[in-house]
């Protein structure tokens, strides 16, 4: 869960964001974040794109929304993905945007299973379990909880959170 000096220091970094789009001053921007780094001690990920647009990483997430592919054998196919990770499980430092790997899982018939975005020290890869306790939203997100009946996949997708 996130701390109170975590979400005012990413609110701050939001209003931050959207002024130094308006003025083109990724400069000036960075600069602005690099002081606000020393003064909060939190490390806040930026990403300065060619376009002179700006995009905070202050939260862990799917930034791309992923495609599933019912395979008609009781498997599905994840896509590729960019993902937000933190790497830890408190929200401590900055997120990073990795991709992930496409990949395929054999669900278990009856069963509900939840796919999720895991750390993986740095290499994120998708897995998936039959239970919530190893998501925690920093450095593994939930992609999406399935059921299996049969041969058929049922869904209950997660949005963008990133």
């Amino acid at each position: 869960m996130e701390t109170e000096k975590q979400k005012n220091i990413r609110e701050l970094m939001y209003f931050i964001t959207k002024v130094a789009e308006h003025n083109s001053a990724k400069d000036e921007y960075a600069e602005l974040a690099y002081a606000l780094d020393k003064c909060f001690g939190d490390k806040i990920v930026i990403e300065l794109k060619q376009n002179d647009n700006v995009e905070l990483l202050t939260s862990a997430g799917a930034k791309t929304q992923v495609t599933v592919t019912d395979n008609g054998d009781g498997t599905g196919t994840f896509s590729s993905i960019e993902c937000a990770l933190f790497n830890n499980e408190n929200f401590n430092g900055a997120a990073k945007l990795f991709t992930v790997p496409e990949e395929t899982f054999e669900f278990t018939d009856g069963s509900e299973e939840f796919v999720y975005v895991d750390y993986n020290n740095g290499n994120p890869i998708y897995l998936m379990s039959d239970s919530m306790d190893d998501i925690n939203g920093s450095s593994s997100v939930l992609i999406a909880k399935y059921w299996r009946t049969g041969v058929k996949l049922h869904s209950f997708d997660t949005d963008k959170h990133a």
